[in-house]
């Protein structure tokens, strides 16, 4: 029955598994930019750990489905390392800067309602638009993509950065957010739960957030045919953004917000270069940590550098006013 509608069983699995990811994001209050801006400005490193953890569960995940299954599971192209990457991770890292949240952030803040976040999606399917008409180089195969003595080594590698997170008081903090709605869901076991339940979604059912679901969409307007978004993008996507509305609705945290002019500029600006940024690497900080970096890819490492160094960067004179002002004290 469901071949009739064109939903394959691996589109209904993407929806439960989808919505776990939306609402962990949202629960944890996962982002790049205010992860990086805590550890730039007030030394505090919890939520860029967080990032960590959540791709060496993802490798955990991604490398054992990829070689159990080799038919099914599959690892993603590795690009090889090139200017286009370096220019497309400061892009995304610069775009995220002036929206004001990664890929994650953005999707947290509009479910909790703020409606100027729509804007930076619709930037970013612009800026995607555009710089796909640059040619990008040929991806290879993973080098990953067979058992063997490396892929071994860099899957303990992967099992030793998820470990933190296998803490009992983390454990412990993840089974009281999912019961209440009044217990705060630290971003290390929520990347947790990202990062195992991104990994399989990648693996088994490819691209399924809501970037691509726009961005294909997009392509498939001005005339791409064969860029339309399949069952599996589709449901995965908007499962995606209700689990994160759920978890705000739930936790009495949705408050919706009408847009401004100024949100307008701001995000529609930020989510153009992210959108460009993202196609050029190609992937944003999403795809890069749970599917590019995991299977190896050069493109996902060197790229996910340069957007994170950027980040930094931009809050580095942040840091040096409150040690100034630290100082006067």
């Amino acid at each position: 029955m469901s071949a009739a509608f064109g939903i394959d069983v691996l589109s209904l699995m993407a929806i439960p598994l989808a919505f776990l990811v939306g609402f962990a994001l949202r629960r944890g209050s996962v982002c790049m930019v205010e992860g990086t801006r805590q550890a730039v400005v007030l030394g505090r490193s919890l939520r860029l750990r967080a990032f960590i953890v959540a791709a060496g569960a993802a490798g955990c995940v991604i490398l054992p489905l990829a070689w159990v299954l080799p038919g099914l599971g599959m690892l993603a192209p590795a690009f090889p390392m090139s200017e286009l990457a370096i220019t497309g991770g400061v892009l995304f890292g610069l775009g995220a800067r002036i929206n004001g949240g990664c890929q994650f952030g953005t999707l947290g803040r509009l479910a909790g309602g703020e409606t100027n976040y729509a804007f930076t999606c619709l930037g970013a399917v612009a800026g995607a638009l555009l710089a796909m008409r640059l040619p990008l180089q040929a991806p290879g195969s993973s080098p990953l993509a067979s058992t063997g003595v490396t892929g071994i080594l860099v899957l303990a590698i992967f099992a030793l950065l998820a470990a933190p997170a296998l803490r009992q008081r983390y454990l412990r903090n993840l089974g009281r957010a999912m019961r209440s709605r009044k217990a705060q869901l630290s971003p290390i076991p929520a990347m947790l739960v990202v990062g195992v339940v991104g990994g399989v979604l990648y693996t088994l059912a490819g691209s399924w957030t809501i970037g691509a679901l726009l961005n294909r969409q997009g392509a498939w307007l001005l005339g791409e045919a064969s860029n339309s978004a399949d069952s599996k993008v589709i449901a995965g996507g908007l499962a995606l953004l209700a689990g994160a509305v759920f978890a705000a609705v739930w936790t009495r945290k949705f408050r919706l917000r009408a847009p401004s002019l100024a949100g307008l500029v701001r995000n529609g600006a930020g989510g153009a270069m992210m959108g460009a940024g993202a196609a050029l690497v190609p992937g944003g900080n999403g795809t890069l940590l749970l599917y590019a970096m995991p299977s190896a890819s050069p493109s996902g490492w060197i790229a996910f550098a340069a957007m994170s160094a950027t980040i930094a960067l931009t809050f580095w004179p942040h840091r040096r006013r409150r040690r100034a002002r630290s100082t006067k004290a």
